[in-house]
């Protein structure tokens, strides 16, 4: 019987290289106030939530061939480190502004294998069969054996307006009160894009392709008190048409490879963070800045749409979704200087996904500092 593997690691990559924002809250930067932000987000992972449970990176292709070596094995590792730089102005006391870059100084995909598996790579590249790569490609592409180093990843740009404070002012923290605030941006191309089927690069676009992707953010806030307070935030992006080169990989009385240009439909992107934050006055100097966010993450990414026309009717039944979803707690711990030349914040956070769907099960450690500072 004839199966098919679809290479999926490049939206699988490209959803945990570009997955760090910044919400905070309703409230905007007081006017003429500049906020400099540095996040530096570490995360190691060698599993992920497959259609329905948690799994190997490596597990379709442990079990493609599982009927003719059942402890064939692949074990893939893979290890981001990246540094976001942000910087944002309060033009008013209800408009802010934001310009947020990413800079990844490592990011490594690893793959280690099994005497079995070895053996089945050295055997079939040995056969001649099939086109290019065989299955030393099948490995490159589907857990994408490569490495990137200081690469730019999508610059995004954005105006954050507040559009109400029950209290009376934009920057009135009264207990009882709400906040609403909405952000439009753009997340420009200017991470790197994988345009080589045979390399071992890995990109850093959200989407994979040097196109523009439009975003919208809202925020939602209720002050319990003075010192604690309850953030709904979303985030809403869309992402145009791309396309990818993937390997269609066919098991039958020989097996066979193709490199096949497909196309997506344009995809979405959408996440929702509930975070209760808590800031108590430790003492005159030092606030306290603490709490955790519930994240949700959905990706309508991933739906093949066209394939290329020499496929004939074999696309008609293999049209594929891979829509994604993620679901994660993060807690956080940190302290606000308030006295001195200009006021600090730190915070240390740690993500971990507690259920998921096509999505990377990556745990993530950040250190998140900021400085506040005021030039006229």
């Amino acid at each position: 019987m004839k199966s098919k593997i679809y290479i999926l690691l490049l939206l699988l990559l490209s959803t945990t290289l570009t997955s760090v924002t910044y919400a905070d809250d309703a409230l905007p930067l007081p006017q003429h106030l500049f906020r400099f932000t540095i996040n530096t987000a570490y995360s190691n992972f060698d599993t992920q939530f497959g259609q329905s449970s948690k799994e190997s990176l490596g597990q379709e292709l442990t079990d493609f061939f599982t009927a003719t070596t059942p402890t064939a094995e692949a074990t893939p590792e893979t290890t981001i480190f990246r540094q976001d730089f942000i910087t944002e102005y309060g033009v008013t006391d209800r408009v802010s502004t934001q310009i947020q870059i990413p800079f990844y100084s490592f990011a490594e995909s690893v793959i280690n294998s099994n005497d079995d598996m070895r053996n089945i790579i050295a055997t079939l590249n040995a056969t001649g069969e099939g086109t290019v790569g065989k299955a030393g490609y099948m490995f490159t592409q589907k857990i994408k054996n490569g490495e990137a180093k200081a690469l730019l990843g999508d610059i995004t740009v954005g105006v954050k307006y507040q559009l109400f404070n029950t209290a009376g002012t934009p920057l009135d923290q009264r207990p009882g009160t709400f906040r609403g605030a909405v952000a439009v941006g753009l997340s420009i191309p200017t991470g790197s894009v994988v345009t080589d089927p045979l390399s071992n690069d890995l990109g850093t676009t959200k989407s994979g392709v040097a196109e523009v992707n439009y975003g919208l953010r809202t925020y939602w806030d209720y002050q319990i008190r003075k010192d604690i307070y309850v953030n709904l935030y979303t985030e809403h992006e869309y992402r145009p048409v791309g396309s990818y080169q993937m390997l269609d990989i066919h098991q039958g009385a020989t097996t066979t490879y193709d490199i096949v240009a497909m196309e997506f439909d344009p995809g979405e992107y959408h996440k929702v963070e509930l975070d209760f934050a808590i800031y108590p006055q430790l003492n005159k100097k030092w606030r306290s800045a603490s709490g955790f966010k519930i994240i949700g993450e959905f990706n309508t990414e991933g739906e093949y749409s066209r394939y290329p026309s020499t496929y004939g009717d074999e696309a008609n039944d293999a049209t594929t979704k891979q829509s994604s979803e993620l679901y994660s707690f993060q807690p956080y711990l940190g302290l606000f200087l308030k006295d001195g030349p200009f006021p600090l914040e730190a915070k240390l956070k740690y993500t971990y996904p507690i259920m998921g769907r096509n999505a990377a099960s990556a745990q993530v450690i950040e250190l998140q500092c900021r400085a506040y500072l005021k030039f006229w």
